[in-house]
């Protein structure tokens, strides 16, 4: 089985843990991710199956779509509701009442190009070791900033009240939305947090396109997950398409460079949707994302994400032609294991 999975991941669980039981669902031991989602973050992951992991590294450098809600006048270690409460820069009296347009202002200064300083969170490698776990064990790194692409960022929604904003955006490669809004917040004097995340779009691949877990193992179980893997080819038909001479085939076959004097290219075809086939599981991507604001580490949560009652996004602003609608914000809360276990439980086995 060689192609693309599209995966809902829902919260609760690391992106390892969705690969995992994607191996166990597919029979496969070759089966990887192009894109790490927090685990408290929820959304799109694009999972590449035995010869297709090959391409991950052409899908990695896709651009990344993301709703959020963005929490003010509260700062955490982790830059998400998952981290311990740390003071605001300033004391509550001193602050002066965020308006839409005065957000709407801060987040111009973080659009394009800029320059952002990983989470110690994040799954980046430093000296053998990924800087989670360097954080878990209570070293820190000097962390040099790093060039990042914000394409977008859109206010879906302004609650003045509940210190929150639905916020839509489309990045780059290596953005991290949790730090992202740590960085608005101080830019803001008042601090702030991703209180939950969900990514809606991959590349080419949007949330109407993902199957839940349960999906996945619901196909596995009737033997035809095969019907619901994209081939290769459609995978990474946003590419150009090479037209090669007979003699330049196996040269590109084993790997090596070709020379191809002129650049003859043309346009990618236009396959027909993947979704269009009939696919044992029934609805793709409509499974409702809940329980958010639960920590992992001991049930550690910023005291604004105490509770959660968020509107569905089926009531925000109308969005633009063509664009993906996301999977609604949470409106409950759950433990991790209420979270994972009716994903879990039907492929393990």
């Amino acid at each position: 089985m060689d192609g693309v999975l599209i995966v809902l991941k829902p919260p609760g669980m690391t992106s390892h843990d969705v690969v995992d039981l994607v191996r166990r669902a597919a029979g496969l031991q070759r089966v990887g991710h192009t894109g790490t989602l927090d685990p408290g973050a929820a959304g799109v992951l694009v999972c590449c199956l035995g010869r297709a992991t090959r391409l991950a590294e052409f899908l990695m450098e896709a651009d990344k779509e993301y709703r959020v809600e963005f929490r003010w006048g509260i700062r955490t270690t982790t830059g998400d509701a998952y981290g311990e409460p740390l003071p605001a820069p300033d004391p509550p009296a001193a602050r002066r009442p965020l308006t839409q347009a005065g957000l709407e202002a801060v987040l111009k200064r973080f659009t394009g190009e800029i320059l952002q300083v990983p989470p110690m969170v994040s799954a980046i490698h430093h000296g053998g070791a990924r800087l989670y776990q360097l954080a878990r064990r209570g070293e820190t790194v000097d962390l040099q900033p790093r060039p990042v692409t914000v394409h977008r960022i859109e206010i879906l929604r302004f609650d003045r009240n509940r210190q929150s904003a639905f916020l839509e955006v489309a990045c780059g490669k290596g953005t991290y939305i949790r730090k992202l809004c740590a960085d608005v917040g101080d830019a803001l004097g008042v601090g702030g947090y991703a209180h939950f995340m969900v990514r809606t779009r991959a590349g080419r691949f949007g949330i109407r396109d993902a199957m839940t877990l349960e999906e996945v193992a619901a196909s596995a179980a009737g033997d035809a997950l095969g019907d619901c893997v994209i081939p290769m080819d459609q995978a990474v038909a946003h590419l150009p398409v090479v037209d090669l001479p007979e003699r330049s085939v196996g040269a590109a076959v084993e790997g090596g460079g070709v020379r191809h004097p002129g650049g003859r290219t043309r346009a990618p075809p236009q396959p027909a949707r993947h979704l269009d086939r009939a696919c044992p599981g029934g609805r793709r991507g409509t499974a409702a994302v809940q329980g958010a604001g639960r920590s992992r580490r001991g049930g550690r949560c910023s005291p604004s994400a105490a509770s959660v009652s968020s509107p569905p996004l089926k009531d925000l602003p109308a969005e633009r032609s063509g664009s993906r609608r996301g999977t609604s914000p949470p409106g409950t809360r759950c433990s991790r294991s209420e979270r994972s276990t009716a994903s879990t439980s039907a492929i393990s086995r």
